[in-house]
């Protein structure tokens, strides 16, 4: 189980969903940023310190000996063009509208012929 430390003060609610991750094998311990003693014990054991907005320094690497800090990096593919709402409007929508509102008058109206019909 990989043993995470949230450095972050958390409401109930997201406590309980950090405690839920224990089903995908994700021990997370909270740990309000104001803590610095129970920090640094939690740091002896830790695999993960997320959501850290304080400096990692010295002091901190010292407290927890297998922590390797890793930055994670990401790149952005910028796209080009228009998205389909943008580019049509409502226009889709109204079509689909009135092709319905045409069905439905159609079955209506087929609807009070089949009784005449049924009569003869």
């Amino acid at each position: 189980m990989l043993k995470v430390i949230w450095n972050y003060d958390a409401a109930p609610t997201l406590r309980a969903r950090l405690n839920a991750l224990a089903n995908e094998g994700l021990h997370v311990e909270v740990c309000p940023e104001h803590d610095d003693a129970r920090l640094f014990q939690l740091l002896a054991d830790a695999d993960v310190l997320w959501h850290c907005l304080r400096p990692v320094n010295a002091e901190l690497l010292a407290q927890a000996p297998d922590f390797k800090p890793v930055v994670l990096r990401g790149e952005v593919i910028p796209r080009f063009g228009v998205p389909p709402y943008l580019r049509f409007g409502n226009l889709p929508l109204l079509w689909l509208a009135t092709l319905c509102g045409f069905v439905a008058i159609m079955m209506r109206r087929r609807e009070r012929e089949l009784p005449a019909a049924a009569s003869v």
